[in-house]
């Protein structure tokens, strides 16, 4: 029997401007086809390489697709002129990127985002698992060829200073050993997460190996005037927990820079 591959991903964003699109389906409720940006179109591209890493995967792998919450933007996040589309259309969206992964995939698992993209007890993310048949929750502690995995959306906030990067994965570490040891549960071998758009190489201590996945979308007006040049990472991460290796995908995005000619 093959061993197991598990491939997470998150944040898509469906519907939000600056998202992953599928080229042809990025409608208005006025049933009008919306060409993709620059930034969209490289989006694209990178999704289908990762589509082809995963059937490569699946070649000497079983794959368990992990949909890590927040599949949607959600119409009226940071007000509605950073999205296109209702709700249903997002969702159909989401759904276009992911019917390819999920023909690939053994088994499909999803977590909820949050409410602000995925609604009301991440009732929309709970749509799109349902349309894969995928198994969905809140969150996840399981067991997979004799190693433990606690997996939800949300908890671990990336700083943006990088000397103090590393450090909300550290904590998720030793949190994971120390109430593990207090609650007389098996220590997880992975703590992955996601929400932040931003990911960091692993972190191990106290055996407790954490993660944060990337994304799928790129800056939004909202984030560049937050965040200024601190770009989003874009990819997914492949979990071979027979190895414990992690294969975490990046897609280096170059910001676009002027010089001043005075």
């Amino acid at each position: 029997m093959k061993p197991i591959a598990l491939v997470f991903l998150g944040d898509m964003q469906s519907g939000g401007r600056t998202a992953v699109a599928p080229s042809g389906f990025y409608v208005t409720s006025a049933k009008s086809i919306l060409p993709l940006s620059k930034g969209q179109r490289w989006l694209l591209k990178c999704w289908d390489n990762l589509v082809s890493r995963v059937l490569e995967v699946s070649k000497t792998h079983q794959v368990s697709l992990m949909l890590g919450g927040d599949n949607i933007d959600g119409p009226l996040h940071h007000g509605t002129v950073q999205t296109v589309g209702t709700r249903s259309e997002m969702r159909a969206m989401a759904v276009e990127l992911l019917q390819p992964l999920a023909d690939l995939s053994t088994w499909i698992y999803s977590v909820d985002g949050t409410e602000a993209h995925a609604g009301t007890e991440g009732d929309e993310d709970n749509s799109i698992a349902a349309t894969l048949k995928a198994n969905y929750r809140p969150y996840w502690r399981m067991k997979v060829e004799d190693r433990w995995l606690d997996w939800k959306h949300d908890g671990i906030n990336i700083s943006p200073r990088p000397h103090l990067a590393d450090n909300a994965l550290i904590r998720a570490a030793q949190d994971e050993y120390g109430w593990s040891m207090e609650l007389g549960r098996p220590v997880a071998d992975l703590v992955m997460r996601h929400h932040a758009h931003r990911t960091r190489k692993p972190v191990t201590v106290d055996g407790v190996t954490v993660v944060v996945c990337g994304c799928w979308q790129l800056p939004t007006h909202w984030a560049e005037a937050r965040f200024g040049g601190l770009q989003p990472s874009i990819g997914a991460v492949i979990w071979y927990p027979h190895t414990m290796i992690l294969e975490r995908i990046v897609y280096p995005y170059a910001t676009e820079t002027e010089t001043l000619v005075y």
